[in-house]
């Protein structure tokens, strides 16, 4: 029997989940306009310069604990409040989530406390290339992000709770919102506060994701008490979150030796590497939010259920439909960064020079989207079969893999050898994670997944080189006006491809799409 409140699974129709994807990708475009946004008026206000390097250091122990720990809570959280509410009654499972809110904000105020204290210390070991006064800055931007920790940890359990209730679109929300008020902190408080607004700007931002989950999030509770009791379903919690906090912990460690080492190269390498980064991940952001949200729920029920041609099915469907995204996003960053860097960052504090800075790290971030879409089904596939110690064997090698290719590689190439290193780790862990996973992943859909991919990176390569042929002979037109023609350029080539050469998702994407727009108009 469904307890009162949750609603089985089988009672969602598919017509609702599609309509689910197509909000969250909605959501995730705009996250991704403003995510743009934002860069704009970073690059513009901040530059590449020793201030912005300073607020990347004290950004890194916050970023890297929430990569760690916010991002596993609600991958945990969502299968043990399933189970819990299946099993023990609704009643129950909120009794788990309350405990659940009551510790996680403990813990993470005294952790957010004691890292204020600690903070000059902490810079210290992060970068120790930076001057006297870049670190004593670093350790005072670091003191106002710290409480990120804690909104997010509780932001990321409230989204959790409202998917398990069929409500995406605040979770789906949450990241507008947070962007938003980083973007107005900049805008409003630079003029007057300088680096520090966009400091101010993170806190502000994650505080309101947080409260917009608020009143939906106790709305569906409906009684909250401040109950410390550990039921069993928190004990399993924490149990399963400690070889994620392990594995996640020492996968960090590749972005704290990177960040090190960059302190140590010339003025700006680690703004380069930010930039690049952040715009290598944008395609990204798309894709993440749709397996997040549709995906990954259904990769647990077949799971759960031992139907494993269904989640070969779901995994290859998955991987096939992201790299038709991400693979020609990869190829427009590797052969046109530097004219999209150009055009969208290339005034007031940032540079020529930055451009170029800039353009050379994405080049070699951009090889990294080439598998990020199998790297992130293979990782979704671990919790959803709950292969957690596993991962964490794979996590110990691939880091240390990628450390040491950082040391060897940075000499050679600066920060450029780093953002190589990055790309070859995120290789290696995508094959190493589907070659652990080939009991459960091998059959006729790896075989599909290769044609596809072969399919669509020799449409994404044509598709580029025909558009910088057309690009080069406007050379002597204005930037924006050569962007254009080549984005258009290399859309219709690319579409034409896929499409001659029958990719399977591309046809299942339109049918969707048909699919979406007559249920809207239907209704």
């Amino acid at each position: 029997m469904t307890p009162e409140g949750l609603s089985s699974p089988a009672s969602i129709k598919k017509e609702r989940l599609a309509s689910a994807a197509f909000l969250v990708l909605f959501f995730s475009c705009l996250s991704s306009m403003l995510s743009y946004l934002k860069m704009y008026i970073t690059t513009s206000t901040f530059g590449a310069t020793g201030s912005y390097d300073a607020f990347l250091v004290a950004l890194t122990l916050p970023d890297v604990i929430c990569n760690v720990v916010v991002s596993a809570l609600g991958v945990v959280f969502i299968p043990l409040f399933s189970e819990c509410a299946n099993k023990e009654g609704t009643e129950k499972a909120r009794d788990f989530l309350n405990s659940l809110l009551n510790w996680t904000f403990l813990i993470t105020f005294s952790l957010s406390f004691l890292l204020v204290l600690l903070s000059p210390w902490v810079v210290k070991i992060i970068a120790p290339g930076l001057d006297e006064g870049g670190q004593r800055l670093s350790a005072q931007l670091m003191v106002i992000m710290v409480p990120i920790i804690m909104t997010m940890a509780l932001a990321r359990l409230m989204m959790g709770f409202l998917q398990v209730h069929h409500n995406f679109n605040i979770p789906a929300l949450g990241g507008v919102v947070n962007l938003l008020v980083i973007i107005s902190c900049i805008y409003f408080l630079s003029k007057k506060w300088g680096i520090y607004s966009l400091a101010v700007g993170m806190a502000l931002g994650a505080l309101g994701w947080l409260l917009l989950h608020l009143p939906y999030t106790f709305k569906e509770i409906k009684k909250y008490s401040l109950n410390l009791a550990l039921p069993p379903a928190t004990k399993k919690f924490a149990l399963a979150m400690v070889p994620i906090i392990l594995g996640g912990s020492i996968s960090q460690l590749g972005v704290v030796v990177e960040r090190a080492l960059a302190s140590h190269l010339p003025e700006g390498s680690i703004s380069y590497l930010g930039y690049a980064n952040s715009l290598m991940l944008l395609p990204s952001g798309i894709f993440m939010g749709v397996i997040g949200t549709v995906i990954f729920p259904t990769l647990s029920q077949q799971a759960t259920q031992e139907n494993w041609q269904e989640f070969r099915r779901y995994f290859s469907a998955g991987v096939r439909m992201g790299n038709l995204v991400l693979v020609p996003s990869a190829m427009l960053l590797l052969f046109f960064g530097n004219l999209i860097i150009q055009i969208l960052f290339e005034r007031g504090q940032f540079l020529p020079s930055m451009t170029e800075g800039t353009a050379r790290a994405l080049a070699f971030y951009s090889i990294g989207l080439l598998v990020l879409a199998p790297y992130s089904m293979a990782s979704h596939c671990y919790f959803a079969l709950q292969r957690y110690w596993l991962a964490v064997r794979i996590v110990i090698l691939c880091t240390s893999t990628g450390i040491l290719l950082r040391f060897l590689l940075v000499k050679p190439l600066a920060y450029m050898g780093l953002a190589l290193a990055t790309s070859l780790t995120l290789i290696i862990y995508t094959i190493v994670m589907i070659w652990c996973l080939r009991d459960v992943l091998e059959g006729p859909e790896m075989r599909e997944i290769l044609a596809s991919f072969l399919k669509v990176f020799f449409s994404s390569v044509a598709a580029a080189y025909g558009a910088a042929f057309i690009g080069s002979y406007l050379n002597h037109t204005q930037s924006f006006v050569q962007l254009s023609a080549i984005l258009l350029t290399g859309m219709a080539l690319y579409t034409l491809f896929i499409y001659f050469l029958e990719v399977q998702e591309f046809y299942s994407l339109l049918e969707l799409v048909r699919k979406f727009l007559r249920n809207r108009t239907a209704v």
